[in-house]
């Protein structure tokens, strides 16, 4: 190369260098130089030594968000080659040795983000970091903050997004008669000493929606880095929501939100609320930014949200074991809508009212209401608690335990995806029983749910009051399908739990699931005071939905479920008496599993496709049993079954459903078609796939097609 160019693009990235606005785009312009050098170290090493003493530290975790981890292997790789061939950087050179372990660690902590396996390195010096942090007085201190995605230049590389933290705090009332909130940071641009005033009015208006006259706030806005600038308006909505959050903290209000600490948010906003697009260009990098992070939720612009959702899915081609959830809003007042986004606090009324009386204690109506609420709280001191769970509500990635009156009593980590899972689902994976006899509710609850977790899920009994595990129990079942293949290692995963009690009053768990991406479903009982496996019943397909009810009235509930039998290809309804929670469900052929017999005490009911199912033969060769319900009052089994593809197929604009009623003795009482399937059918027979459209007739003598255990399903 040319000395000459090499002289001037050394300087050039010296100024670089001392111009950059953080450590990691310093890296990319040392990186820069190096490349320019085309492997000729020995011969500039003079170059590198000055160069390589302005090598920064990366031992923040925000500093490796946004990038991809062969990206930053490419860099470790070359730096490497450099140290190792000029003696004056390898020798007695610990601190820079260190700064390239920062980097290590970093690699890992993103292949830890996109849930890659790699080896830990030992002695990082990044700091720990957590996917979400636990709501709750303990971690108040990250009550006004999120994550915003920026994009910062690289030198002559590719800009790249990162993460950067959010603070906003109320620091007193607005002398300026108007909400106002500034920033601590530099500001770049046209912007400058506008950066705030629509965010802060925006929230203003939202405070007024829910306090008539509130006061008019002053607030700062800060980065965890303080040392970094910024420029444009995406900030705008993380500002407005932050502030209106801190804004009713600081009104001392007895509910109030917080924005999820472990969300990303990027938009700009108006003053009436509503969110603006960001710039259209910087999109894919502020998505990057969040998929390679530790953030649970990215929220964009909903005018955006297609495009960013396109960007997520080419990224998790590369990398499937990213679970990054989308959310589009609209306006400033739908972060408060999804528990995802924002957490809702209720302070008792005993913490909320000495709080108010404490600011007034010199006034002597307060002194006197004081000596009378310190009465009350020693006598609640020495008097019962409620300290006993009954509800749950599910906050970022944990699952908060609340008692009768709404108060937090506790809480259990699951995990971002557990968490999606359930709100996504429904899935009904906790309950609450007695099991210690102290009159306070343990909790039980299933954790690992779906196929991306490593291995099988684990249930578990835990004690609020002491914080510790009653106990544990693995759910997994060996089972083998002698002609099928990919039975080896299954890992099975719940569903639904369910307590109920035998005729003797022994409490039971009945828990349901799956084999993850195989086809036998499992229904377990266990002994819920020690969390002993009983027995099991094996279902040959999925298993869709569970109830527990007393349909013979005998005073034991039956256990009810709907799915899908692979053997026959049709949904199924399995009744199952709970001291009967043994063997399998009616098969045939490959799908007889070893070292099981038929369970002679469940009553099975198969359902064949309808017309109009049948002429999706092709591609959709099963219907499927999807819900279960039990109408007492009425004495009626009601089983919801799909019996069409799901959408946009040969005239399928919603995917149609039948309900069929039972009584107790499995007698159909009536079949009720939905409006999708209904309309599916005339478009089908529009187009000439099937010969007429169901009418009474054709549903009077289909009732005959539905078959019962023992009647039509032959040798079994």
């Amino acid at each position: 190369m040319d000395p000459i160019k090499i002289e001037k693009l050394f300087h050039k990235i010296i100024a670089d260098i001392k111009r950059a606005g953080s450590e990691r785009v310093q890296l990319f312009f040392i990186h820069e130089f190096i490349l320019a050098l085309q492997n000729k170290y020995r011969t500039y090493d003079s170059y590198l030594i000055q160069l390589f003493e302005l090598f920064p530290a990366l031992e923040h975790p925000l500093l490796f968000t946004g990038l991809k981890p062969e990206v930053l292997k490419v860099v470790i790789r070359d730096c490497e080659e450099v140290i190792s061939e000029i003696p004056e950087l390898n020798e007695s050179n610990a601190k820079l040795l260190r700064k390239v372990d920062h980097l290590k660690a970093g690699l890992d902590q993103i292949h830890d983000w996109l849930g890659i396996d790699d080896e830990p390195r030992e002695g990082s010096h990044i700091p720990s970091l957590k996917s979400s942090e636990e709501p709750g007085p303990e971690n108040e201190r990250n009550t006004g903050e999120v994550f915003i995605p920026v994009v910062e230049a690289s030198g002559k590389f590719e800009a790249k997004g990162q993460l950067r933290k959010l603070k906003v705090e109320v620091v007193g009332e607005s002398g300026s008669g108007h909400f106002e909130l500034r920033p601590v940071f530099g500001v770049i641009g046209a912007q400058t000493g506008e950066l705030g005033k629509k965010p802060a009015k925006a929230a203003g208006i939202l405070l007024k929606e829910h306090i008539e006259t509130p006061k008019l706030w002053k607030g700062t806005a800060q980065f965890e880095m303080t040392h970094t600038w910024h420029a444009g308006n995406s900030a705008n909505v993380a500002l407005s929501g932050l502030f209106y959050c801190e804004m009713l903290r600081a009104e001392k209000r007895r509910e109030y939100f917080r924005l999820n600490p472990g969300i990303a948010i990027t938009g700009d906003i108006n003053e009436k609320g509503e969110v603006v697009e960001v710039d259209g260009p910087t999109l894919k990098q502020k998505v990057a930014a969040a998929f390679f992070s530790w953030a649970q939720v990215l929220v964009v612009p909903y005018q955006q949200f297609e495009q960013a959702e396109k960007y997520i899915t080419r990224l998790n081609k590369a990398y499937p074991n990213r679970n990054l959830v989308l959310k589009g809003i609209g306006h400033l007042r739908e972060l408060f809508f999804d528990r995802r986004l924002s957490l809702h606090t209720k302070t008792s009324l005993i913490e909320h009212t000495a709080q108010r009386l404490w600011k007034k204690k010199y006034s002597a109506v307060a002194v006197i209401t004081i000596i009378v609420l310190l009465g009350i709280i020693g006598r609640l001191i020495y008097g019962p608690v409620d300290k006993n769970p009954v509800s749950v509500n599910f906050a970022g990635a944990y699952a908060v335990l609340e008692n009768k009156s709404g108060l937090k009593v506790g809480s259990i980590h699951f995990g971002e995806r557990d968490i999606d899972l359930i709100n996504n689902t429904n899935s009904s994976i906790i309950d609450f029983y007695d099991i210690s006899g102290d009159g306070l509710n343990e909790v039980i609850y299933a954790k690992k749910l779906g196929n991306y977790s490593e291995g099988s899920a684990v249930i578990e009994a835990r004690s609020v009051t002491t914080d510790t595990t009653l106990w544990s129990t693995e759910f997994n079942f060996d089972i083998d399908f002698p002609k099928q293949q990919g039975m080896e290692n299954l890992y099975f995963h719940v569903s639904e739990l369910k307590i109920t009690s035998d005729k003797k009053g022994v409490p039971k768990l009945m828990v349901m699931g799956d084999a993850g991406v195989s086809f036998p479903g499992i229904l377990a009982k266990y002994d819920l005071l020690t969390g002993v496996l009983e027995s099991y019943y094996l279902h040959v397909g999925d298993l869709g939905d569970m109830l527990l009810a007393d349909i013979d009235e005998d005073g034991v509930d039956e256990v009810l479920m709907v799915g899908i039998n692979n053997a026959y290809w049709m949904a199924s309804l399995i009744i199952l008496d709970l001291d009967s929670i043994s063997g399998h469900s009616p098969t045939k052929g490959d799908y007889i599993p070893a070292n099981s017999d038929v369970s002679s005490g469940q009553t099975y009911v198969l359902f064949p496709k309808t017309i109009v199912g049948q002429a999706f033969d092709q591609i959709y060769k099963y219907n499927s049993g999807r819900r279960v319900a039990h109408r007492k009052e009425k004495q009626i089994i009601a089983v919801e079954i799909f019996d069409t593809p799901r959408q946009n197929f040969m005239g399928v604009v919603s995917q149609g459903y039948l309900i069929y009623e039972f009584d107790y003795d499995l007698n159909i009482k009536s079949i009720i078609s939905s409006d999708d399937y209904d309309v599916t059918a005339r478009n089908l027979y529009e187009e000439g796939h099937i010969p007429f459209i169901p009418d009474y007739e054709y549903w009077e003598g289909f009732r005959d097609s539905v078959l019962v255990w023992g009647s039509g399903l032959g040798d079994l």
